[in-house]
């Protein structure tokens, strides 16, 4: 009977000190990405608040936009730029240009949202080439 006990007993143990072994391991680089990350977060909370109004991050009191990075109003001209000079297809599935721009004013709000949508399906924006890129061929709009 103490036969059979010992071979758990054995184990039981081996995991224990594989277990105790492994986590030693990884403790050192969880540690160094955890300052890392905190380090990361506390420069965003110094640059940047919360807008209960509007639901989204702005930018803090006299903080200016970092060089080379373009606001948020800039990227939604642009995108709104190229879907007045382009129309969504569905028969093809794809862009279409079109030979006069068109008024975006005028446009149904539920023309607009479903063009809107159909162009973030399509399309991504890079923030290294600060352009919005086309997601079927990896190039520009």
């Amino acid at each position: 009977m103490k036969r059979t006990l010992i071979a758990p007993l054995f184990l039981s143990i081996a995991i224990a000190s594989t277990s105790g072994w492994v986590q030693a391991q990884t403790t050192g680089a969880t540690t160094a990405a955890a300052a890392e990350m905190k380090m990361s977060r506390d420069q965003f909370l110094s640059m940047y608040k919360w807008d209960t109004v509007n639901d989204m991050w702005v930018m803090n009191d006299g903080m200016k936009m970092p060089e080379g990075i373009k606001s948020r109003a800039e990227v939604k001209a642009e995108r709104d730029l190229y879907m007045s000079m382009h129309k969504y297809d569905l028969r093809s599935d794809k862009w279409v240009p079109m030979t006069t721009p068109r008024d975006m004013n005028t446009m149904s709000r539920e023309e607009v949202k479903a063009e809107t949508v159909n162009f973030l399906r399509t399309h991504r924006y890079d923030e290294s080439t600060s352009k919005w890129m086309s997601r079927s061929s990896g190039g520009s709009q």
